[in-house]
């Protein structure tokens, strides 16, 4: 075993980190154009989702985007940004310990001459000085275009509405949405009111996390109980595809957020599921109408994508826990020069459907060449990085030590002496030392020579000293 090598040598051999951190590569996995056919929308995403957004980790963690086209493209989004309303609604109810069954708001003549006067929306019919709780505001923002209802909740939470709005574009920044602006609450076309399907993404994301976002975007149905004027009444979701009767009924359709732009068409967002598999898909910029006259696009171009998927692929697990991968070689061990690699945890990955295991080509890659000893069981070391088609990401896993390595006390020893001894300072600084030294001596031999020449001198004067 070779275990006195140069550090010098070692320190050649390390290599730098290498990160491996982009998300699922799409490229490879575009629909054909027949498929594509009756998707419209001028801007479109197709998510895997698979674990939770957190504010650590964002909502990119595991997720795959499996299909994307002008992913930045700025849509006016309609009532569709109603998802950020949800947001931030709860963010400030949170904040300020609100009871939502409890406390309530009023729609008063300045919202109504303000925000809805003349804008043509959607109402839930409040009348002046109708007072409801912060829940029914809310659930009835989510799935319906509702306009008196969403100003009123607005204004109840932020003190006003316009307050409410800077609110939203300060979160949307805040959780990561980089091309998105609001202008309003209401959804009405504004020149400020710009989003893209990856930000709608972003937010829906963070949305179904919170289980009561989640429920009121997936209610096929809201039931609202005024605190004063109106009696109790009920609408349905805006989405058809969530409500059997409808002719765009979707099965697989799990929750959604519609919108309608005079400036850019029909959106949707929405969350559909079958067995294991869910997708987040954002449809944006569909034409009010097809071919047919007909003026569903948004919920076609979203069952087209999702049948797309569904149809398309499998989770297949493609490495096992503690599965050997690669031999990491160790210094600083009497009894061994490697140690095991495995991977920490199982890995199972979203892949086209009949993919042959023996085709995924697994890049390992180390954080060092080279590693010293003490090593402990479970400390990771690496990953194993998986594609197909030579390009194509599927999935990473964290490599870690199968056992621990103990370090030799003697050869820990002997490695520092070595580190002495090869670092280029050591080697100066005695270099110098001898400079030193050489000066010296010659300075001393000419003082030597000197004073000899004075003593020599001085005997010749005391020898012929003239005569008085």
């Amino acid at each position: 075993m070779k275990k006195t090598r140069l550090f010098g040598l070692f320190l050649v051999g390390v290599l730098l980190l290498v990160f491996v951190m982009s998300p699922l590569s799409v490229s490879a996995y575009t629909p054909d154009a027949e498929t594509l056919k009756g998707n419209l929308a001028k801007a479109s995403i197709i998510v895997f989702l698979e674990g939770t957004a957190t504010a650590e980790q964002g909502v990119n963690g595991r997720d795959s985007i499996m299909y994307e086209n002008n992913g930045d493209m700025k849509l006016s989004p309609g009532a569709m940004m109603r998802v950020m309303v949800g947001l931030y609604a709860k963010k400030l109810i949170k904040e300020k310990n609100i009871d939502m069954e409890k406390t309530t708001g009023t729609y008063t003549l300045p919202l109504e001459e303000t925000y809805i006067l003349g804008t043509g929306l959607t109402l839930a019919n409040m009348e002046e000085g109708e007072t409801w709780t912060v829940k029914d505001m809310l659930s009835l923002s989510m799935i319906q275009t509702s306009a008196d209802a969403c100003v009123t909740l607005a204004a109840t939470l932020a003190g006003s509405v316009d307050a409410f709005v800077m609110g939203m574009n300060s979160y949307a920044k805040e959780i990561g949405c980089t091309n998105t602006t609001f202008g309003n609450v209401t959804g009405l076309d504004h020149p400020n009111q710009k989003t893209t399907v990856r930000d709608m993404y972003i937010m829906l994301r963070y949305a179904i996390d919170d289980p009561e976002l989640h429920n009121m975007l997936g209610a096929t149905e809201v039931t609202v109980k005024p605190v004063s004027k109106h009696p109790q009444r009920s609408w349905e979701n805006s989405n058809y595809m969530l409500r059997g009767i409808s002719d765009y009924y979707y099965e697989a359709m799990e929750l959604g957020k519609t919108g309608v732009s005079d400036d850019s068409g029909k959106a949707l967002a929405s969350v559909c599921h079958s067995e294991n598999y869910r997708y987040l898909t954002v449809v944006m910029g569909c034409p009010m109408e097809n071919e047919y006259g007909e003026g569903g696009t948004h919920y076609d171009s979203t069952r087209v994508l999702c049948n797309w998927a569904f149809n398309t692929f499998e989770y297949e697990t493609m490495l096992t826990e503690n599965q050997p991968m690669v031999r990491q070689k160790v210094d600083l061990s009497w009894k061994t020069d490697t140690v095991t690699l495995v991977a920490e945890n199982p890995l199972s990955c979203l892949v086209p459907l009949g993919v042959d295991p023996n085709t995924v080509r697994k890049e390992v890659v180390l954080n060092h060449e080279r590693v010293d000893a003490p090593v402990k069981k479970g400390q990771v070391l690496g990953k194993a990085v998986l594609y197909i088609q030579e390009d194509v990401k599927i999935g990473e896993v964290n490599l870690v030590a199968s056992e621990s390595v103990k370090r030799s006390t003697l050869l820990y020893i002997w490695s520092r002496i070595e580190a002495v001894l090869s670092s280029p300072w050591l080697w100066v600084a005695l270099g110098a030392l001898v400079v030193l030294i050489i000066a010296y001596a010659i300075l001393a031999f000419l003082h030597n020579q000197e004073k000899r020449r004075n003593a020599r001198n001085h005997r010749r004067k005391r020898k012929y000293k003239p005569l008085k």
